[in-house]
């Protein structure tokens, strides 16, 4: 099996390049380059050496994976530089923060195996539905003020440091339907859970500190799935109404 060192100068023969995967290589150094392939929709960079990603503008992309590499930063308005990006990878990195999100378009982020321990940029991403941050080591999960996660629907925190979620957090992201927090160290929930989170179906707080569940449970009508086992749990109010599965 061979593995491409360099990427070539691609515009210069593919000047309509719409495609680039070129994973699994030994690719240490971005090629500044590639910023010249303005109709390029899809970059698959996953699983080589990388450490930087250049500031580059490339307007139609619509995919970005750089998972698998070693990244320390990114740049810090990539929302503005890919106007159209739906999707961004940025698993299995060595990240310490996400950079400033600021775009309309962008649905999923993940960037779960990272360094990540503060959100300290706003996300502002109205149409996004899933955010993927576990195996991280975050402490405190508190979105800078601005952020709107208005569309999100999954959010996945399991295996961080977190003592507490931010009450005001919640009103950021309030079509939640899957929060997992499993694997952290919470030692409590906002007395008022149901209220914030209405349209929750999976609620996974499996494997932290918690000692009581919140009556106001009993207000997320739409719940399928609680996972609450392995915790210091002494109280929880009587779960009326419910016919899914409750663990």
């Amino acid at each position: 099996m061979s593995h491409i060192d360099v990427i070539p100068n691609l515009y210069q023969f593919l000047p309509e390049l719409r495609t680039l995967t070129a994973s699994r290589n030994n690719f240490r150094k971005f090629q500044i380059t590639l910023g010249r392939l303005k109709q390029l929709e899809k970059l698959d960079l996953g699983s080589n050496q990388l450490d930087n990603f250049p500031h580059i503008e490339l307007p139609k992309l619509n995919e970005l994976i750089l998972r698998s590499n070693k990244l320390l930063s990114i740049p810090h308005d990539l929302g503005k530089l890919f106007p159209a990006i739906i999707s961004i990878s940025l698993a299995f990195n060595r990240l310490v923060t996400l950079p400033r999100f600021e775009n309309s378009s962008l649905i999923r982020i993940e960037a779960d195996q990272n360094n990540i321990k503060y959100i300290n940029h706003a996300i502002h991403a109205p149409k996004l539905k899933h955010l993927f941050l576990s195996c991280n080591d975050i402490q405190q999960f508190a979105l800078p003020p601005q952020s709107n996660l208005n569309s999100v629907e999954t959010v996945d925190l399991r295996m961080n440091s977190m003592k507490f979620i931010s009450r005001s957090t919640y009103p950021s992201m309030p079509n939640v339907q899957a929060l997992y927090l499993t694997h952290n160290d919470l030692t409590h929930l906002p007395i008022d859970i149901g209220d914030l989170t209405p349209h929750i179906h999976d609620f996974w707080i499996g494997e932290n500190c918690i000692i009581s569940i919140p009556n106001s449970i009993n207000k997320m009508k739409m719940l399928q799935t609680l996972f609450a086992a392995y915790n210091n749990i002494t109280f929880c109010p009587p779960l009326i109404g419910f016919k899914s599965e409750l663990r």
